[in-house]
Protein backbone atom coordinates (compact mmCIF):
# COMPACT_ATOMS: atom_id res chain seq x y z
CA UNK A 1 0.00 0.00 0.00
CA UNK A 2 2.94 2.80 1.00
CA UNK A 3 4.11 2.33 -2.41
CA UNK A 4 3.74 5.18 -4.50
CA UNK A 5 2.41 7.15 -1.78
CA UNK A 6 4.58 10.02 -0.50
CA UNK A 7 5.57 8.41 2.80
CA UNK A 8 8.96 6.38 3.97
CA UNK A 9 7.22 3.14 3.11
CA UNK A 10 5.11 0.65 5.27
CA UNK A 11 6.27 1.49 8.50
CA UNK A 12 4.29 4.89 8.45
CA UNK A 13 1.12 3.31 7.20
CA UNK A 14 1.44 0.92 10.75
CA UNK A 15 2.18 4.41 12.05
CA UNK A 16 -1.44 5.64 10.84
CA UNK A 17 -2.74 3.03 12.50
CA UNK A 18 -0.88 3.11 15.72
CA UNK A 19 -1.58 6.93 15.63
CA UNK A 20 2.23 7.73 16.30
CA UNK A 21 1.84 9.78 13.32
CA UNK A 22 -0.62 11.62 11.72
CA UNK A 23 -0.99 11.75 7.43
CA UNK A 24 -1.71 15.11 5.46
CA UNK A 25 -4.43 15.85 3.84
CA UNK A 26 -2.32 14.96 0.75
CA UNK A 27 -1.24 11.46 1.93
CA UNK A 28 -5.06 10.80 2.56
CA UNK A 29 -6.10 12.00 -0.97
CA UNK A 30 -2.98 10.04 -2.49
CA UNK A 31 -4.30 6.62 -0.35
CA UNK A 32 -7.53 6.88 -1.46
CA UNK A 33 -6.16 7.29 -5.65
CA UNK A 34 -3.83 4.09 -5.25
CA UNK A 35 -7.12 2.33 -4.01
CA UNK A 36 -9.02 3.48 -6.67
CA UNK A 37 -10.89 5.46 -4.58
CA UNK A 38 -11.95 9.06 -4.14
CA UNK A 39 -12.76 11.59 -0.39
CA UNK A 40 -16.51 12.86 -1.11
CA UNK A 41 -18.07 15.04 1.20
CA UNK A 42 -21.78 13.23 2.15
CA UNK A 43 -24.77 13.82 3.89
CA UNK A 44 -27.80 11.70 4.71
CA UNK A 45 -28.50 11.50 1.13
CA UNK A 46 -25.70 10.90 -0.01
CA UNK A 47 -22.89 12.33 -2.24
CA UNK A 48 -22.85 16.27 -2.38
CA UNK A 49 -21.84 17.29 -6.12
CA UNK A 50 -19.00 19.51 -6.31
CA UNK A 51 -19.26 22.12 -9.52
CA UNK A 52 -15.46 22.50 -9.32
CA UNK A 53 -13.59 21.09 -12.65
CA UNK A 54 -9.97 20.55 -13.21
CA UNK A 55 -8.18 23.64 -14.14
CA UNK A 56 -5.52 23.20 -17.28
CA UNK A 57 -2.00 21.80 -15.97
CA UNK A 58 -3.44 21.59 -12.13
CA UNK A 59 -1.90 18.64 -10.54
CA UNK A 60 -4.66 16.17 -8.45
CA UNK A 61 -3.87 17.11 -5.13
CA UNK A 62 -4.62 20.67 -5.54
CA UNK A 63 -7.81 19.92 -7.80
CA UNK A 64 -8.92 17.03 -5.46
CA UNK A 65 -8.80 19.95 -2.38
CA UNK A 66 -10.72 22.05 -4.62
CA UNK A 67 -13.47 19.70 -5.21
CA UNK A 68 -13.82 18.51 -1.61
CA UNK A 69 -13.79 22.17 -0.04
CA UNK A 70 -16.33 23.44 -2.86
CA UNK A 71 -19.89 21.50 -1.40
CA UNK A 72 -18.47 22.32 1.80
CA UNK A 73 -18.37 25.97 0.93
CA UNK A 74 -22.24 25.89 -0.55
CA UNK A 75 -23.41 23.87 2.00
CA UNK A 76 -22.45 26.76 4.44
CA UNK A 77 -23.78 29.23 2.70
CA UNK A 78 -27.33 27.15 1.95
CA UNK A 79 -27.48 27.23 5.88
CA UNK A 80 -26.75 30.85 6.18
CA UNK A 81 -23.90 30.53 8.53
CA UNK A 82 -20.90 32.82 8.38
CA UNK A 83 -17.78 31.83 8.29
CA UNK A 84 -17.14 33.02 11.48
CA UNK A 85 -19.94 30.71 13.04
CA UNK A 86 -18.25 27.95 11.44
CA UNK A 87 -15.01 28.43 12.73
CA UNK A 88 -16.51 28.36 16.16
CA UNK A 89 -18.72 25.52 15.87
CA UNK A 90 -15.06 23.42 14.30
CA UNK A 91 -12.85 25.47 17.07
CA UNK A 92 -10.36 27.12 14.72
CA UNK A 93 -9.60 30.75 13.86
CA UNK A 94 -11.84 32.27 11.02
CA UNK A 95 -9.12 32.87 8.84
CA UNK A 96 -8.59 28.81 8.82
CA UNK A 97 -11.80 28.10 7.38
CA UNK A 98 -11.82 31.28 4.53
CA UNK A 99 -8.66 29.41 3.66
CA UNK A 100 -9.50 25.48 3.45
CA UNK A 101 -13.14 27.03 1.61
CA UNK A 102 -10.54 28.61 -1.30
CA UNK A 103 -8.36 25.80 -0.67
CA UNK A 104 -5.40 28.08 -0.27
CA UNK A 105 -4.07 25.82 2.97
CA UNK A 106 -5.31 22.32 3.48
CA UNK A 107 -7.07 21.33 6.75
CA UNK A 108 -5.67 18.80 8.67
CA UNK A 109 -7.72 15.45 8.00
CA UNK A 110 -8.98 15.81 11.33
CA UNK A 111 -10.14 19.13 10.96
CA UNK A 112 -11.78 18.21 7.77
CA UNK A 113 -13.99 15.73 9.51
CA UNK A 114 -14.78 18.07 11.73
CA UNK A 115 -15.79 20.95 9.46
CA UNK A 116 -17.89 18.33 7.79
CA UNK A 117 -19.88 17.34 10.59
CA UNK A 118 -19.80 21.07 11.83
CA UNK A 119 -21.84 21.46 8.48
CA UNK A 120 -24.11 17.98 8.66
CA UNK A 121 -22.04 16.38 6.81
CA UNK A 122 -18.82 13.73 6.72
CA UNK A 123 -16.21 12.32 4.85
CA UNK A 124 -16.52 9.27 3.05
CA UNK A 125 -14.86 7.09 0.07
CA UNK A 126 -16.44 6.32 -3.34
CA UNK A 127 -15.25 4.04 -5.84
CA UNK A 128 -13.50 6.71 -8.72
CA UNK A 129 -15.82 5.95 -11.92
CA UNK A 130 -19.43 4.84 -9.98
CA UNK A 131 -21.94 5.02 -12.51
CA UNK A 132 -23.70 8.90 -12.67
CA UNK A 133 -20.83 9.80 -10.73
CA UNK A 134 -19.00 12.89 -12.34
CA UNK A 135 -15.78 10.81 -12.60
CA UNK A 136 -17.63 8.59 -15.43
CA UNK A 137 -17.99 10.89 -17.70
CA UNK A 138 -15.01 12.43 -20.12
CA UNK A 139 -13.69 14.83 -17.20
CA UNK A 140 -14.13 11.78 -15.08
CA UNK A 141 -11.37 10.34 -17.45
CA UNK A 142 -9.07 13.27 -17.23
CA UNK A 143 -9.31 12.78 -13.34
CA UNK A 144 -8.75 9.39 -13.63
CA UNK A 145 -5.50 10.14 -15.69
CA UNK A 146 -4.28 12.76 -13.19
CA UNK A 147 -4.27 9.89 -10.32
CA UNK A 148 -2.38 7.06 -13.00
CA UNK A 149 0.05 9.99 -13.00
CA UNK A 150 0.69 11.54 -9.55
CA UNK A 151 1.02 7.37 -8.76
CA UNK A 152 3.72 7.68 -11.16
CA UNK A 153 5.39 10.71 -9.86
CA UNK A 154 4.85 9.27 -6.22
CA UNK A 155 6.89 6.40 -7.89
CA UNK A 156 9.03 8.40 -9.64
CA UNK A 157 9.92 10.26 -6.05
CA UNK A 158 10.58 7.43 -4.09
CA UNK A 159 12.77 6.16 -6.87
CA UNK A 160 14.91 9.33 -6.50
CA UNK A 161 14.97 8.76 -3.11
CA UNK A 162 16.44 5.47 -2.97
CA UNK A 163 19.16 6.47 -5.57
Amino acid sequence: MALGLPVRGKAAISEWETETHVPTFENLILWAGKVERRLVIEDRRGELQSLVRPRAGESWVPFERRRLACPLRRRRDDLGLSILEVSKRVGVHRDSVGRWEYALVPPRPIALVVWAQALGCSLGLREVAEPNSPLSTSNGRQIRDAVANARRSAEGMRSAGRA
